[in-house]
């Protein structure tokens, strides 16, 4: 629990320190400042930012995905940062903001978003935006408590995004990568991963577990398109996993086929996870 406690303490200062946020629905993060260069990642509206290097094209950090860098159009930041108050994120596909309970909608924020709360009615949240001060329905946002995950919810949540296609560099909720959905699933819950399946792999708060061991909830990785951790799913039980693989979207797939049983390279326990 100390982890747990020390992880989002870090996390919720740093983003109180950073005056700009995303402020697109989803914004494309991209290697190099121009916007033929490859994509890296993706980050959602209210984001918050940290900028490296000013310019029409900005290199920024985002501390939700461990500080992971790439360039963005200065156009898709806007000059803005949390308040203080309870963060919540989003659990569901679109979360839509009203100007007054039950009103009219204003703004929407895709799955995984972070919010800040700052009052709540019977049935909504008020939610800080840039835009103003809007309401949430209450059964769209689960508040960042340090508690555990239970290992169906998160799975169940992850079967929410069956059939959604492949995208490189995507984090959702209309394209995942690999690492990318894992990281959107388990941010739906308020725990940040790194961003990439390498880093998932060899981060040191996760505890390494046999493939005879497997308990669902576990992240399992594998050697596919280049030497070491380059994809990366989440076992289900009964000697399958959830991921986005680049042939078939979001899938359930077997550790027993014979692509992934010869490239099968390790799987990670996440701590804040319980059966």
């Amino acid at each position: 629990m100390v982890f747990l406690v020390t992880f989002f303490l870090i996390l919720s200062l740093s983003f109180q320190s950073h005056a700009f946020v995303i402020g697109e629905y989803i914004a494309t993060l991209k290697a190099q400042p121009n916007i033929g260069s490859e994509t890296v990642t993706q980050a959602m509206r209210l984001d918050p930012v940290e900028i490296l290097e000013d310019g029409l094209w900005c290199l920024v950090s985002l501390p939700r995905q461990h500080n992971y860098k790439g360039y963005i159009q200065k156009s898709n930041l806007i000059d803005w940062q949390h308040p203080k108050g309870k963060s919540y994120v989003v659990q569901t596909k679109v979360l839509s903001l009203y100007d007054k309970p039950g009103g009219n909608f204003v703004l929407s924020l895709p799955f995984a978003s972070l919010v800040t709360v700052l009052e709540e009615t019977k049935d909504y949240y008020l939610v800080a935006t840039y835009q103003g001060d809007l309401y949430a329905k209450k059964s769209d946002l689960y508040c960042i408590e340090n508690k555990p995950v239970k290992a169906n919810d998160l799975i169940e949540t992850a079967k929410e995004y069956l059939g959604v296609p492949y995208l490189w560099g995507g984090v959702g909720p209309s394209g995942f990568d690999c690492s990318g959905f894992v990281w959107a699933v388990v941010a739906s819950y308020g725990y940040y991963l790194p961003r990439d399946a390498g880093p998932q792999y060899y981060y040191e708060k996760f505890t390494p577990v046999e493939q005879n061991r497997l308990l669902p909830g576990d992240l399992v990785f594998f050697s596919t398109y280049k030497e070491g951790p380059s994809h990366v799913g989440i076992y289900i039980g009964n000697n399958q996993f959830i991921n986005s693989a680049s042939s078939t979207g979001v899938t359930i797939a077997s550790l027993k086929t014979t692509y992934y049983k010869t490239r099968y390279l390790g799987a990670r326990r996440m701590p804040f996870v319980y059966q």
